[in-house]
């Protein structure tokens, strides 16, 4: 099993029972930079009827998606772009490394959600770099990068990326878009945030 897969199971295990609370009704889900499709394939295992969607915009990584898990209730697509409504919306470590508008994303998975609709998003949050530079030193990290699962930076490059948003910022970027926060926590070097639409 990929080292991406099992960072993916380590975290859906620690969150199940917020996953539960907030998808379990949703009758239609999408994953959005779903990378190879993993995440969505555990929801649709998890979650048989609920329709789960995941969106990624490099071509090559739902090719290999695609070859790899199968479920009735699965579709993988090469998009950036979001078409159709849905009762919930994932965006993992995916926030960060959107060029361009922020806001105009956010506002757009407003728009695609149904009234009361949430999305769920576990992305980095501003930590120091002392902090920053031990999450890197993590033993799973470093096999994500030796698998090139990860593109090797400098560190103070990374840091740049990775360390956007403090608490505050982000829940009030999430506002300005059109969510309530429902639920956020925070671990080492991320944050974990459930919203609903206003």
């Amino acid at each position: 099993m990929l080292s991406e897969e099992r960072h993916k199971i380590k975290n859906h295990i620690k969150y199940q029972k917020i996953y539960d609370r907030y998808l379990s009704k949703s009758k239609k889900h999408l994953d959005f930079g779903c990378g190879f499709g993993f995440f969505p394939y555990m929801l649709a295992c998890e979650y048989p009827t609920m329709k789960v969607i995941g969106i990624e915009r490099r071509r090559e990584e739902i090719a290999n998606g695609k070859k790899r898990y199968n479920a009735r209730n699965l579709t993988l697509i090469v998009s950036n772009k979001i078409i159709g409504k849905f009762d919930t919306i994932s965006c993992f470590n995916v926030l960060h490394e959107i060029v361009g508008d922020l806001n105009t994303y956010l506002k757009g998975f407003c728009s695609h959600l149904n009234p009361h609709g949430k999305i769920i998003i576990y992305d980095f949050r501003k930590v120091s770099k002392k902090k920053f530079k031990k999450f890197q030193l993590n033993p799973l990290v470093q096999e994500l990068r030796k698998n090139k699962i990860f593109k090797k930076k400098d560190l103070d490059e990374e840091y740049k990326e990775h360390n956007k948003w403090n608490i505050k910022q982000f829940v009030s970027m999430l506002e300005k878009a059109g969510f309530k926060k429902r639920e956020i926590k925070t671990e080492e070097v991320h944050l974990f945030y459930v919203g609903e639409r206003k």
